[in-house]
């Protein structure tokens, strides 16, 4: 099956970016695909001349947090490797009497070797406060 039939109706290209994750000058593709898996979400790191099978898989962690609406590339540490930023702006937290808030949240997955990242990412969560 191509990659396309397994994301059916996933949002598969809802984000995308680019960035080098291979260390070989071409850059590879950076997808949000923020209804994969009953809406989990997920981030998917491409070759350009292979889309269909990624080369690495960032999932969510909380169900229609909209992990993957948005990805951005960037160094985030200054050690010369790309970074991935993953958005999830509808992510829920837990407040005193069972109520949940939307404070949304970003993930900060850094890069160590090709095309590998930080097993645990850094995570800004928002507010309520308006």
């Amino acid at each position: 099956r191509r990659s396309c039939d397994l994301h059916n109706d996933a949002y598969k290209g809802y984000s995308v970016t680019s960035g080098e994750f291979t260390e070989d000058s071409d850059p590879e593709y950076v997808i949000g695909v923020p209804n994969y898996n009953d809406t989990l979400g997920a981030v998917e790191v491409y070759m350009r001349w292979d889309l269909d099978r990624p080369i690495n898989r960032l999932k969510g962690e909380q169900v229609a947090s909209y992990f993957g609406h948005a990805v951005a590339v960037a160094d985030m540490n200054k050690d010369g490797k790309d970074d991935i930023l993953v958005g999830a702006p509808l992510f829920m937290e837990h407040r005193p009497g069972g109520k949940l808030s939307e404070v949304g949240r970003v993930y900060v997955y850094l890069q160590r070797r090709e095309p590998r990242f930080i097993k645990d990412p850094l995570i800004l969560t928002g507010t309520d406060r308006k």
